[in-house]
C-alpha cells in the first residue's frame, strides 16, 4: 500500500491518494484543490475507485463532484449530511462556491471496509463536525481534522462539540500499537508520539 500526500486548496487540506500497485486507488479528503489532484492521477495512470471522506468541512469534499463524474463512490458519515445542504461546510466563511453531491455509501462506526485487498476500519470521532470519522489500514489512521501533531481540530464551528472531541481523542489513544498519523492539515506524525507529547493526551 503506497499513501501520496497532495496539499493543496485555501487552507492547505491534506488530501492522501492510497494506491495499491495495481493502478486503482482510494483518495482521501479531495477538497478544494481536487485539479492538482486529478492531474496527479492522471500522470500516474491511476484510476480513483473511492472517495472516503473524514467530514464534509468544503475544504475536503468539494472535490467530489468532480470526482463522481468519473464513476467514483464516496463513502461518509451520515452524521455529516446536513453540511452538504448548508453553510455550515465553511465554503461561504471562505468565500467559496460549493456544489452539493449525494454520497454513495453511508459508513458507521466500526464497519470494516474490504476495498482494493486492504480492510479499512471505520472509527467515529465526533467532536471537529457530529460527523468526523477517521480510517485505519494496515499501519495507518487517516485523522482528517481530529488529531494533528501536537494538536487537535476546532470544535467551535457548527456540529462541533468539545466533549465528544476528548472522547475521540480517547478512543484514538486507546489503540493497540502505533500507527501512522495521515491529519487532515499539517505534518504526518505517529500515534504513539502524540500518546507521549500531544497536550491533547492528558485532558
Amino acid at each position: 500500500m503506497n499513501v501520496t500526500t497532495i496539499t493543496a486548496g485555501a487552507v492547505a487540506t491534506n488530501s492522501y491518494v492510497i494506491s495499491n500497485g495495481l493502478n486503482e486507488c482510494i483518495v482521501v479528503d479531495p477538497g478544494d484543490g481536487i485539479f492538482e489532484i486529478i492531474r496527479f492521477l492522471d500522470k500516474n495512470a491511476l484510476e480513483c475507485k473511492y472517495v472516503f471522506l473524514t467530514h464534509a468541512h468544503f475544504d475536503h469534499c468539494d472535490g467530489c463532484r468532480e470526482l463522481r463524474r468519473r464513476g467514483v463512490k464516496v463513502y461518509m458519515s451520515a452524521d455529516d449530511l446536513s453540511l452538504l445542504s448548508t453553510g455550515d461546510n465553511l465554503a461561504e466563511a471562505f468565500g467559496e462556491k460549493f456544489e452539493q453531491f449525494e454520497p454513495d455509501v453511508l459508513v458507521n462506526d466500526g464497519d470494516e471496509l474490504l476495498l482494493l485487498g486492504e480492510k479499512f476500519n471505520v472509527i467515529a470521532t465526533p467532536g471537529h463536525t457530529k460527523g468526523s470519522v477517521c480510517y485505519k489500514v494496515n499501519g495507518a489512521l487517516f485523522t482528517g481534522d481530529t488529531l494533528f501533531r501536537l494538536s487537535i481540530g476546532r470544535t467551535d464551528f457548527p456540529t462541533g462539540n468539545y466533549a465528544d472531541m476528548k472522547n475521540s481523542l480517547a478512543k484514538l489513544f486507546a489503540l493497540d500499537g502505533d500507527y501512522i498519523v495521515y491529519p487532515g492539515h499539517g505534518d504526518k506524525s505517529t500515534l504513539s508520539y502524540e500518546r507521549k507529547y500531544n497536550p491533547y493526551a492528558r485532558i
